[in-house]
């Protein structure tokens, strides 16, 4: 069977499949955020991920877990490049991507004044 083949090429639709219907897309679950302050400071709300049910695991005190657990770092963009050792392949990629962006964004301005 033929996938992924646009109109034209075989007289389908877009995006079908030759010779069988397009299915529907499941519908997504989302998790209604809490709002209970009680359950917010002893559960951990959406640490379920139990398949069959069950509850949100309850919180314990600080004392039991690692202290390693406490210095994660929870920022997406990654460590700052001064914090990053210069030898590593992280540091070079990073500096790269950001002499990049520099680049292009000299470039952007530079043809938006330019008069052809």
């Amino acid at each position: 069977m033929i996938t992924g083949v646009g109109a034209g090429a075989l007289g389908g639709k877009i995006g079908s499949k030759v010779g069988g219907a397009v299915g529907v897309a499941p519908p997504r679950h989302r998790l209604e955020p809490e709002t209970d302050p009680v359950k917010l400071t002893t559960f951990l709300c959406g640490g379920n991920i139990s398949r069959d049910g069950g509850k949100d695991p309850e919180l314990r005190p600080e004392s039991e877990y690692p202290d390693w657990l406490w210095t994660l770092r929870t920022d997406r963009r990654g460590p700052p490049l001064d914090q990053i050792d210069k030898d590593s392949w992280e540091y070079w990629l990073k500096l790269h991507k950001f002499s990049h962006k520099r680049y292009m964004t000299i470039l952007r301005t530079k043809h938006k004044h330019h008069k052809f």
